[in-house]
This record gives C-alpha cells, sequence and structure tokens, in this order.
C-alpha cells in the first residue's frame, strides 16, 4: 500500500499441510500464468526460521533492545 499499512492474519497450523500448501501455491501459479517448473523448491521451515533470525539479528540492537526491557 501506499501508505505503508500492511494487515496481515494467519490461521494456525494451516500452512503446514504439504498437500493444501502445495495446491494453493499451484492454484496461485496457474492463475498467474506461471508454468510448473519454474516455481523451484520451496525452502524448510527451519532455512526460514534462520532466515529470520539472520534477517532480526541484523536489523536489531540487542544492546538497545535490552535496555527498552530493563535487563541489561
Amino acid at each position: 500500500m501506499a501508505s505503508g499499512c500492511v494487515l496481515g492474519t494467519m490461521l494456525h497450523g494451516l500452512f503446514e499441510n504439504d498437500r493444501l500448501r502445495h495446491d494453493l501455491l499451484r492454484a496461485l501459479g496457474e492463475r498467474r500464468g506461471l508454468p510448473a517448473g519454474e516455481r523451484g523448491q520451496l525452502p524448510s521451515r527451519q532455512a526460514e526460521y534462520d532466515r529470520l533470525e539472520a534477517a532480526f539479528r541484523g536489523a536489531v540492537s540487542r544492546d538497545l533492545l535490552l535496555r527498552i526491557a530493563r535487563l541489561g
């Protein structure tokens, strides 16, 4: 959005079902006209957690966070 606002929601565990996730992504890809061979393999959940952790560590000052939380 132009205003920078983002809205999201999550049904806990919904996308942990491999079949549902695969079928949903396939249908969305077909809707966009993407050939099946160009979609590639999805990263594992652990790989995504590791990526998120690296981004967080790179963007947040641990010392500042501890000071804000009054733990350091």
